[in-house]
């Protein structure tokens, strides 16, 4: 498949320099992908990457089949733990009103905002990923890029991203347009890997979170609050903090590292494997044995890299600019 050389999302320059080649963890590209930094403002993104036409190429069956609320057993406990904080999380200090979910893949924070007391609705480029929250009661889904739904201008209280806005091979126009939907005093919520972290300090290619070429862009407070400024937006406050993302971010990092298999517990919990490849009984053996020790590491860990304001994935919250006359 053709790579095109992508110019930086956060300050628009042309000139980067490499970090590191990474390979494809699902397995779809045998070619790794060049992760390059800016050298103007050090945004750090995939160049060449994917021609856009080309990206649905890399998004397997079953991508959106993760473990969570939908899962059985512990998994569904979980997912339904993560929801109640992605709800709290978006939603501080809001009354219930219209919320719009951008990538909201398989719709289950959509729904858990629904059963909350919002009007909601969700855009998903993917057919997949909308037939599924489309069948969410409750919910009004698009299968189609923000710009092409026509949606009233002011209409929405709360828009979120959760963990798409890197997947976007254009953020810019994506903010622009989120911008334009949001009532005056509503708020824009944005959670993302962050380049400015110890993971991808400690673990670069290995690194659970970076996953080229579907991520095409890795943020970070700074980057993604001068991209913001750029829409006419404004960064009111960063948080570190994410136990749905960060301390199993820590243990499937540190897993690639050790067993020198990309995701292999990740996959392991969804059921799936790149194709012609089957699960090993002894990698399993080794996951297993090593999975308490790294569980029990993530804590402290993770807790001592939102001290510090180097979270493997933050939170970003964001209102529209005051136009003063």
């Amino acid at each position: 498949m053709n790579r095109e050389r992508a110019a930086c999302a956060a300050c628009g320059s042309s000139s980067s320099r490499l970090e590191f080649a990474a390979p494809d963890p699902d397995g779809l590209s045998p070619a790794p992908f060049e992760i390059v930094r800016c050298s103007d403002c050090l945004m750090v993104f995939v160049s060449p990457r994917p021609a856009a036409s080309d990206l649905g190429r890399y998004y397997a069956a079953g991508y959106y089949d993760k473990p969570g609320e939908d899962s059985g057993g512990a998994g569904r406990r979980l997912g339904r733990m993560f929801m109640v904080e992605r709800c709290a999380k978006a939603s501080r200090g809001l009354e219930p009103g219209r919320v719009l979910d951008i990538g909201c893949g398989e719709g289950t924070f959509l729904a858990a905002m629904a059963r909350r007391g919002w009007d909601a609705w969700g855009v998903e480029v993917s057919a997949e990923g909308a037939a599924r929250a489309a069948a969410r009661p409750g919910l009004r889904v698009f299968n189609k890029r923000l710009e092409e739904c026509a949606l009233e201008p002011k209409s929405f209280d709360l828009i979120t991203l959760w963990h798409s806005i890197e997947h976007v091979p254009d953020p810019e126009a994506l903010l622009k347009a989120a911008g334009t939907l949001l009532k005056d005093g509503g708020r824009l919520f944005l959670a993302f890997p962050s380049a400015e972290s110890w993971d991808f300090k400690l673990f670069g290619p290995r690194w659970f979170h970076l996953d080229p070429p579907r991520h095409l862009h890795y943020f970070s407070p700074k980057t993604m609050s001068a991209l913001l400024e750029r829409c006419g937006l404004e960064q009111r406050d960063v948080s570190h903090v994410s136990f749905e993302y960060n301390p199993f971010g820590f243990v499937q990092s540190v897993l690639n590292i050790l067993t020198g298999r990309m995701n292999f517990f990740y996959r392991r919990l969804k059921g799936t494997f790149p194709r012609g490849e089957a699960p090993a009984r002894g990698e399993a053996v080794l996951n297993a044995v090593l999975l308490p020790f790294l569980a029990a590491a993530s804590v402290p860990y993770t807790l001592l890299a939102a001290l510090f304001g180097a979270s493997g994935c933050v939170d970003v919250r964001a209102v529209a600019k005051i136009k003063r006359v």
